[in-house]
């Protein structure tokens, strides 16, 4: 068992996972369908699905796949070498692949789950505080953002204020515009969580008078990526339910819904192959102190999670373990 990667079920960071030498069950096979141009000889590098919607249960790998794409698209760019070998070690990532895919695309990153609110007010803060969060990273790396304020220098500088007068979907067209012209690359836009804040109004009595108001704020928010559309590279939204996103994103009429492609079935959770070729080792070292064998463990493990499927003909079994 001391010779198997460590398992670390809890943490959501691919770089954190494979900068540890912990288990990755390998999902790049699965990103050509995703990040490739839409004709292999286009001279530009418009991708064939450049605007993506999934959606998958709680606990299905939705945060990983996120830090992923992450990492696919800029790489680790605090460090000195941005796609060091053992990011993608173990991986089908092949180098010519990563080459064709150009060098870094900046990437803003927001986390839905964090701007759940009762009130418009609030949830005007929260999306602020989430893009303070965002723009800090990218001024720490030179990136000029006029009007905002700030505190500490170098590598300890915060962002702690947008310019007056920006409302949070104003910041975030500002944010993406300046990463543009700053990096000569269009940005990528990565949103996981997207409906946390509406399954937070659900039966919420406090937030039930404003509603109407957070929805339209939200509306408002994700218009953004459709306005500016030409200045992002690809825009990938997450989330658990799919019962709000036509109405959420009504303005975003170029959102793909992948969540039943055949092609994605598996870019989250686990196939019965990956568990045959990953975790069997891990259910024998389970097996043997309770004198059970490792098929009992397996059955076990696929009574509980009872197999989801996202295959339009039921052919692929997925786990959520």
């Amino acid at each position: 068992m001391d010779s198997l990667p460590v398992l670390a079920p809890a943490r959501s960071s691919y770089p954190d996972i494979q900068r540890s030498n912990g288990l990755y069950i390998d999902k790049t096979p699965w990103l050509p369908q995703l990040l490739t141009p839409a004709s292999p000889d286009s001279a530009t590098d418009l991708l064939r699905t450049p605007y993506v919607f999934l959606s998958r249960p709680r606990r299905f790998g939705k945060t990983l796949l996120v830090s992923l794409l992450e990492c696919w698209f800029q790489g680790l760019p605090d460090e000195e070498d941005a796609w060091p070998d053992w990011l993608f070690a173990g991986t089908a990532v092949k180098l010519e692949w990563r080459e064709k895919a150009g060098s870094l695309r900046p990437v803003v990153r927001l986390d839905m789950s964090r701007v759940v609110a009762d009130t418009p007010a609030q949830l005007q803060a929260r999306l602020r505080r989430q893009l303070l969060a965002v723009s800090t990273p990218w001024v720490r790396r030179g990136l000029e953002l006029p009007g905002v304020s700030t505190h500490g220098a170098g590598k300890r500088q915060t962002v702690t204020q947008l310019p007056s007068g920006h409302t949070s979907d104003s910041w975030l067209e500002q944010l993406l515009d300046s990463l543009h012209i700053h990096y000569g690359a269009k940005p990528v836009v990565l949103i996981d969580e997207y409906d946390a804040p509406i399954t937070h109004l659900l039966g919420n009595r406090a937030s039930l008078p404003h509603n109407d108001s957070i929805l339209a704020g939200l509306r408002e928010f994700y218009r953004v990526l459709k306005s500016d559309e030409h200045n992002l590279h690809f825009t990938f939204i997450t989330g658990i339910s799919r019962f709000a996103r036509v109405n959420l994103f009504s303005a975003l009429n170029n959102l793909e819904d992948i969540s039943w492609h055949d092609t994605c079935a598996a870019l989250c959770g686990f196939t019965e192959n990956e568990v045959t070729t990953y975790l069997v080792p891990y259910m024998e070292h389970i097996a043997q102190p309770h004198g059970i064998s490792p098929a009992a463990v397996r059955q076990s493990l696929r009574d509980y999670y009872n197999g989801y499927r996202f295959y339009r003909l039921q052919r692929l079994s997925l786990l959520s373990v």
